[in-house]
């Protein structure tokens, strides 16, 4: 809302022929200012040459002076007003987006699972969305990272479960669905129905990639993660730089730093969230996706960076001990 002071200023700014604040504002010699192309359509149309303000008469059609001053205001103003217009598209964007994480829910909690409970309050800013979800664990998937799709500098444990930089480059088939470039693997068996769930322990590492891939993606040379290639990912960078890899990347503020990412992907209704675990917070949601293939979970540990990022991301195994029995949007 607008301060006091700032409505004064547009009143005084606001040209008594079009009631909007002035453009090219001239001054006529009764003092009184109006649009330059307000006050020469008003005295061309055949009106008197009179104020239209105080109703004095001039004799001859007066010169308009500039108001230098009243112009520069102006254009303050409408700059100000500008910007007030981007914050409120963008906090309707929020809004808009915050409405369908809440439908979604919503509509979770309409499944055949456990009772989900929820409470809406609502404020003037924004939302909040408390649904208890503990029939995640139902759809918790038992996934295994593919060694075939690994990058050559990672290392892969025996279990499938962990993937870090390994510092050397080792000597692998160049096969189809190995990433030759990016430091990315995807796991064992895609996914092209039903509503799957998983957590990965990101620990104290300051860059990583997590997400799905479609089937068909590029795995050669460099690869931008965004929808339009097939990619649905959040990433870290720089320790705390959180991004949604969005047609134009998101930045996203968190809380706190998580520690285990929650992943839940529902390929019928074309959503992929993404959860702080522990703390049980929504994070981001890719929403209204049309997956027209088999979709991968990704994983992206980032190189080691001396050891500063060198841990390993964990696949927690399916055994139903998630993390996740509650989340807050």
């Amino acid at each position: 809302m607008a301060s006091p002071s700032t409505l004064l200023s547009e009143a005084l700014l606001q040209c008594g022929i079009c009631q909007d604040v002035f453009s090219e504002p001239v001054s006529i010699p009764c003092g009184h200012s109006f649009c330059h192309s307000c006050i020469t359509s008003r005295w061309d149309r055949g009106a008197s040459s009179s104020c239209p303000k105080c109703d004095t008469l001039f004799t001859t059609r007066p010169e308009l002076c500039e108001n230098s001053f009243a112009r520069e205001m102006s254009e303050r103003v409408r700059a100000r007003r500008k910007q007030m217009d981007s914050e409120v598209q963008e906090m309707i964007q929020d809004r808009r987006q915050q409405v369908e994480e809440i439908k979604h829910c919503v509509e979770l909690s309409k499944v055949s699972w456990p009772k989900t409970q929820y409470s809406m309050p609502l404020d003037s800013a924004k939302a909040h969305l408390t649904v208890r979800l503990l029939f995640l664990c139902s759809f918790v998937a038992d996934v295994y990272l593919d060694p075939r799709t690994a990058n050559p500098w990672l290392f892969l444990s025996e279990d499938g479960r962990r993937v870090q930089d390994g510092d050397i480059e080792r000597d692998l088939p160049d096969l189809p669905e190995r990433f030759d470039t990016v430091p990315c693997c995807l796991v064992m068996q895609g996914f092209t129905t039903g509503r799957h769930y998983w957590e990965v322990e990101v620990g104290d590492k300051t860059s990583w990639d997590l997400g799905v891939a479609e089937a068909s993606v590029n795995r050669k040379g460099l690869v931008t993660l965004c929808p339009q290639n097939g990619y649905w990912a959040v990433c870290l960078r720089r320790a705390a730089e959180y991004r949604a890899c969005a047609a134009q990347a998101q930045l996203l503020y968190l809380p706190q730093r998580p520690k285990v990412i929650g992943l839940f992907l529902d390929v019928a209704d074309g959503t992929v969230s993404f959860y702080d675990a522990e703390a049980k917070s929504h994070i981001y949601s890719f929403t209204h996706v049309h997956f027209t293939e088999a979709v991968f979970p990704l994983f992206n540990p980032d190189v080691s960076d001396n050891g500063r990022n060198g841990s390993p991301l964990i696949i927690r195994p399916a055994d139903g001990s998630t993390s996740f029995d509650t989340v807050t949007i």
